[in-house]
């Protein structure tokens, strides 16, 4: 039988293209409804467990998901050759050992970017079946991906037997050393093309990093391939430890980017909360995305947050029950989205100052994708940034705006006026930025 025809390897045949991968994964929500006697808090939470369930796969995470899809091949197309073997190592000891495949693929960058959701997309590439082989004499079920959420005070040995057990009729505590025979032997058989490790921020500081480093040294020795995802908090941990340590586990970095305001993916992502909120707002997306990103810095997390909050606040006293952008401005200056605010803030100083100090520094700097979307290319974004409040600086400041921190808001209207000259160049704003900002951003070389 040709290999393409193996279940293991067929599979990946309806994953060739870029827009198969996109209906595959792609999810969105009924619209919402809210009865009119729901409660602040009620709503909230309808409103999140909506926004929750919607995923739009950006050219980025096609681009990751492209990247998992063809390294799952590869290791299906090496690790069943044929019926033959599939059976001969399924009736073998337990305790063969099979060595790393590849070094694992850290899934960094911010927190809220949608890391999780690229790698719960992955799993959803893939459908569990049951398959028969050598003329169905063997009959075996054919998984997924797997995927290890950590918690804390949990160990391997826990992981371990969770999935060895899983749908299994009378499970088996097994001994952390059985655990470790078992549970490779137990992925070949099910067809399993990766390993995914999410959650790892439990397991940062101290004791805890050297727990998640052994944790991860342990996975990569199953022979399938491994995925983990890392706050930045994690990657700095991890890049403090010994040079053959760093070489096993962050030679493969892969970061999730903000999406960029106007970008199609920013407005389509925005496009789909709308959607799914169904006639309960107000909102032109076009012409409001812009200011959105500005209250948000672009992460997902905390567009949901602001539209959490901006429902509750909206169904206060006066019972309004269409949610519109100024309900969205003011759930942004409230207090519920203080620590928002001030992380928008450290993060824009950040992106000003490139401080290495900074918590949102990537020690690794920017990663390189195989194919499509390639962060190594595009343009600076500290640059980017100070282009962008050079322009900003034309803008008359509102003096009726009220901003709790003392920060200049920014509506959709306030652009800076067009010139019939020609249009400024990055550059020119770049020059214009460090002239008008000497002193206050420190020292610009």
């Amino acid at each position: 039988m040709p290999s393409s025809s193996l279940p293991w390897i067929a599979r990946f045949e309806a994953l060739r293209t870029e827009s198969a991968i996109r209906q595959h994964c792609y999810r969105m929500p009924r619209p919402l409804e809210l009865a009119s006697t729901a409660s602040p808090t009620d709503v909230e939470v309808k409103v999140g467990s909506t926004l929750a369930e919607i995923y739009y796969p950006t050219q980025q995470d096609v681009a990751i998901l492209s990247r998992l899809r063809d390294l799952a091949k590869v290791y299906c197309e090496s690790a069943y050759e044929s019926e033959q073997r599939y059976a001969s190592k399924l009736h073998a000891p337990m305790k063969t050992t099979t060595g790393t495949f590849s070094n694992p693929i850290c899934l960094t960058g911010l927190a809220g970017v949608g890391k999780s959701q690229v790698i719960d997309a992955f799993c959803r590439l893939f459908t569990e079946t049951r398959i028969q082989v050598l003329d169905g004499l063997l009959a075996s079920p054919m998984k997924g991906p797997i995927k290890v959420t950590l918690q804390r005070d949990l160990g391997l040995k826990t992981y371990l037997n969770d999935y060895i057990n899983l749908g299994v009729k009378n499970p088996k505590i097994h001994s952390l050393k059985d655990a470790l025979d078992c549970f490779p032997h137990r992925a070949y058989a099910h067809g399993a093309p990766f390993v995914l490790i999410d959650e790892t921020q439990f397991k940062v500081g101290g004791s805890s990093t050297s727990s998640i480093r052994s944790l991860l040294l342990q996975y990569t020795g199953f022979g399938v391939p491994l995925l983990f995802v890392a706050n930045l908090s994690l990657v700095k941990a991890l890049s403090r430890s010994p040079e053959q340590l760093r070489q096993r586990l962050l030679t493969r970095p892969i970061e999730v980017v903000r999406d960029e305001a106007g970008s199609e993916d920013w407005v389509a992502f925005l496009r789909c909360c709308h959607m799914s909120l169904g006639e309960t707002i107000s909102l032109d997306v076009l012409s409001e995305q812009e200011v959105i990103h500005q209250l948000t810095g672009g992460i997902k997390r905390l567009v949901v947050d602001l539209l959490k909050i901006s429902y509750r606040h909206s169904r206060g006293s006066k019972r309004i029950h269409q949610v519109t952008m100024d309900h969205v401005q003011e759930a942004y200056r409230s207090s519920d989205y203080a620590v928002s605010r001030h992380q928008l803030k450290a993060l824009s100083d950040y992106v000003i100052s490139g401080n290495p100090k900074s918590e949102y520094h990537n020690p690794l700097g920017p990663s390189r994708l195989a194919r499509g979307f390639d962060t190594s290319n595009t343009e600076d974004p500290t640059l980017k940034e100070i282009a962008r409040r050079a322009s900003l600086m034309q803008v008359p400041v509102n003096s009726k705006d009220n901003n709790p921190d003392g920060e200049r808001r920014l509506s959709a209207a306030s652009s800076a006026p067009r010139s019939r000259k020609n249009r400024p160049t990055a550059g020119d704003l770049l020059s214009n930025a460090i002239r008008l900002g000497k002193g206050l951003y420190g020292s610009q070389n």
